[in-house]
C-alpha cells in the first residue's frame, strides 16, 4: 500500500538532481509526498558491559581517517557541492549583522557551568577527522559519544566514569563505526546509542539495561535498506516516543540515507519496539518507509524527533526536512524554500493496525542557500576554512510541547525553526504552523564571522539553547582571544519562549575558544569538520539544557567541549 498526501506547494523552482533535471510544480499546484511500505531483516547482536570494557585512546579496529562526507560513493556530488561553494555568496539575502559572541563571564545568558574542555579529542577517537556527536544525561550520568568512541562522565564533576572505548568495540563491529547518535528515556530510565558501519552498510542500536549506562548494553544491527558499494548507506538519525498503540513504553525511530550511483538517491524511516529493545528479546524485522519524495524527487536528511518530555503523548512520531540534495540546483545552491513535517503514525500498531506516513509542507519566510566555508585566522573565506556541510537538518530534531524544533545552516548562519504540527483523528497530518523562524547570523557577526552546525534543545517550557561553531576572519599565526582572534569554536546562545516572535537574546557566548588554525583536508578538497553538533535536555533540574560542540585544540586536531545552562530565575534573559 502506498502512503501518500496531496499538499500545496509553496516553493517554485528548477530542482536539479545530479542524475537528471525535473520541474517542480508551480505556486498553488498540489505537490504529492510519497513513501512504500517496507521490512528490514534485523538481529539481537550481544549484550555488552562498558565496565568491563578497557579504557582505551585507540584501537586497532577504527579505520585512521574516515574522510567521506555525506553520499561516499558519489564523488560527483562532493566535486559539485565544493564547486557550488565557491560562490554562495551572492545568493545570500541582505540582513542587519549581529554581536559576536563573547566569553560566558560577560555574557548576559543563563550560564550555569560547563565540564572541562578536551572531554573528547581528535587522538582518543581514533584520529577521525570529524567530530560529530552524541549526549545524553540523567541525574547520575552523562553519555558523550563522538565519531568513534564513547564515555561516560558523572554530570556534575566532569570526572570519567568509563571510557573512551572504541565505539567499533563497543557495538562489536569489525570496522570503524561513526555517525552517533545518544537519547536518553526518562520514563523507562534508558540511554539509547546508534551509530553506523560503513564498511558493511549496518545501523546498531544500543539499550542501556538500566539507568547506570556502564552496567549492560542490549545491541541490535540492522542492514540499511537498498544500498551498493560499502559506504553507500550514510547520515543515519535517530528519535523516540513514549507510547505507542502496540507498545506502552513506545519506539525506537531509525532513518537514513541511500546512494547508488545505478538508482540515485533514497532514504529509510523505521520503528522498532522499545519493550522488546529494552528485555533483550529478539528484533526479527524493522518496520518502515523507504523512498520518501516531494513532488517525486527523493529528499535527504529525514530526521526523526525526540520526545522528550515524559508526558509527551503526540499523535504519532514526526519527522522533519529541509530541502538539500536534490533541490535548489542541487544543494539549494540556487536558493529552497520551507520544510516537511511528517507523521508516522502506529509506528508499533496494536494486533490488526498497520504504519501510515503523512506530510505537509510548511514555507519558510526566509529562502536559504548552501553555506559557503567558514572563515578563520589566516584563512580567505571559500578556500581554505572549515567546511560547513549543506542545508540538511543535521543536527537533533527534538519535540516538546507541541512543538518541533530544528537548525540548518543558510549562507553565512543558522536558520532555525519551531513548528507545530496539526494531525486529525486518524493519524493523518493536516497542516503545520510555523511558530518561530529565526534567521541566526544570516549576515554573519559584526566582526565578520560566522555561525555554523546549530543544533537546538528546548525544555519543558519551550526555551531553548543552541550551540554552535563560530570562526572570524584574523591575522595568520595570531594568538587566540575572543575578540580579533577567532578560531573555529563553540559558542551558544538561548531564547525565551516568551520572547518576541522570531528573536533570541541579543548576545551569544564563547563555550570553548579555538587555539589554532584548523585544516583537514580530505580527498574531496574540504577541510573536514563536524557534521552536527550535540544536545541534550538534562533531568538533573527543570529547564535546563546540555550541549556539546567542536573546536580546534593547540595542535590543530579537533576537541569538543560540555556545557550546561539553564533558566533557573526569572531575572534572567
Amino acid at each position: 500500500m502506498k502512503a501518500t498526501l496531496h499538499g500545496k506547494a509553496v516553493f517554485c523552482g528548477l530542482l536539479l538532481a545530479f542524475a537528471y533535471s525535473m520541474i517542480c510544480p508551480c505556486f498553488g499546484q498540489s505537490r504529492e509526498f510519497a513513501a512504500e511500505p517496507v521490512s528490514i531483516e534485523g538481529w539481537f547482536s550481544r549484550s555488552v558491559v562498558l565496565e568491563q570494557l578497557p579504557r582505551s585512546s585507540s584501537d586497532s579496529t577504527a579505520l585512521p581517517n574516515i574522510t567521506a562526507k555525506r553520499f561516499l560513493a558519489d564523488a560527483t556530488a562532493n566535486s559539485l557541492k565544493t564547486a557550488a561553494q565557491q560562490n554562495v555568496r551572492e545568493f545570500a539575502v541582505p540582513a542587519a549583522t549581529v554581536p559576536a559572541p563573547t566569553s560566558p563571564a560577560s555574557a548576559s545568558l543563563p550560564f550555569a557551568s560547563f565540564l572541562p574542555p578536551n572531554t573528547f579529542d581528535e587522538g582518543t577517537c581514533g584520529n577521525v577527522r570529524f567530530a560529530d556527536g552524541g549526549l545524553a544525561a540523567n541525574v547520575s550520568y552523562l553519555v558523550e559519544a563522538g565519531s568513534s568512541c564513547i564515555k561516560v562522565l558523572n554530570p556534575n564533576t566532569g570526572a570519567v566514569i568509563s571510557g573512551p572505548t572504541p565505539l567499533s568495540r563497543f557495538f562489536g563491529s569489525s570496522n570503524s563505526t561513526s555517525n552517533v547518535r545518544v537519547l536518553y528515556d526518562p520514563v523507562a530510565l534508558r540511554f539509547l546509542v546508534s551509530a553506523e558501519d560503513y564498511n558493511q552498510n549496518r545501523i546498531f542500536v544500543a539499550a542501556s539495561q538500566s539507568s547506570n549506562p556502564t552496567q549492560g548494553w542490549n545491541i541490535y544491527s540492522f542492514s540499511m535498506l537498498g544500498t551498493c558499494a560499502s559506504g553507500s548507506g550514510d547520515n543515519p538519525k535517530m528519535g523516540q516516543t513514549f507510547l505507542e498503540p502496540g507498545d506502552s513504553q513506545g519506539a525506537i525511530y531509525l532513518s537514513w540515507d541511500i546512494y547508488c550511483a545505478a538508482t540515485g538517491l533514497s532514504n529509510f524511516v523505521g520503528a522498532i519496539s522499545k519493550t522488546l529493545a529494552y528485555s533483550g528479546s529478539s528484533i526479527s524485522a524493522i518496520d518502515g518507509f523507504q523512498g520518501l519524495r516531494v513532488g517525486g524527487i527523493s529528499v535527504d536528511g529525514v530526521q526523526p524527533a525526540n520526545v522528550m518530555n515524559a508526558g509527551d503523548h503526540p499523535r504519532g512520531e514526526f519527522l522533519l526536512n529541509s530541502y538539500n540534495f536534490k533541490f535548489g540546483g542541487g544543494y539549494c545552491v540556487d536558493g529552497c524554500n520551507g520544510v516537511v513535517v511528517w507523521d508516522f503514525y502506529n509506528g508499533i500498531p496494536a494486533s490488526g493496525g498497520s504504519q501510515s506516513l503523512t506530510a505537509v509542507e510548511v514555507a519558510t519566510a526566509n529562502t536559504y542557500y548552501l553555506p559557503s566555508n567558514a572563515p578563520q585566522p589566516g584563512c580567505a573565506v571559500n578556500t581554505c576554512g572549515p567546511d560547513t556541510g549543506d542545508t540538511s537538518l543535521a543536527g537533533a530534531v527534538t519535540y516538546s510541547a507541541g512543538s518541533l524544533f530544528g537548525a540548518l545552516n543558510d549562507s553565512m548562519g543558522i536558520l532555525v525553526v519551531e513548528v507545530e504540527p496539526e494531525v486529525n483523528d486518524s493519524g493523518t497530518i493536516t497542516g503545520a504552523l510555523m511558530r518561530n523562524e529565526i534567521c541566526f547570523a544570516c549576515a554573519g557577526f559584526t566582526n565578520g564571522g560566522q555561525a555554523y552546525e546549530g543544533a537546538v534543545q528546548p525544555d519543558s517550557e519551550r526555551n531553548w539553547v543552541m550551540v554552535y561553531n563560530y570562526s572570524a576572519p584574523g591575522t595568520a599565526g595570531c594568538t587566540p582571544d575572543a575578540t580579533t582572534c577567532i578560531y573555529p569554536s563553540t559558542a551558544f546562545v538561548t531564547r525565551r519562549v516568551t520572547q518576541a516572535q522570531n528573536t533570541v537574546d541579543s548576545n551569544s557566548a564563547i563555550l570553548a575558544l579555538g587555539q589554532s588554525y584548523y585544516s583537514q583536508v580530505n580527498p574531496q578538497g574540504q577541510n573536514r569538520w563536524a557534521d552536527y553538533s550535540a544536545v541534550g535536555p538534562s533531568y538533573l533540574s527543570p529547564n535546563a539544557f546540555w550541549f556539546d560542540g567542536e573546536f580546534v585544540e593547540s595542535n590543530g586536531n579537533w576537541g569538543s567541549a560540555i556545557g550546561e545552562t539553564a533558566y533557573t530565575s526569572v531575572t534572567q534573559p
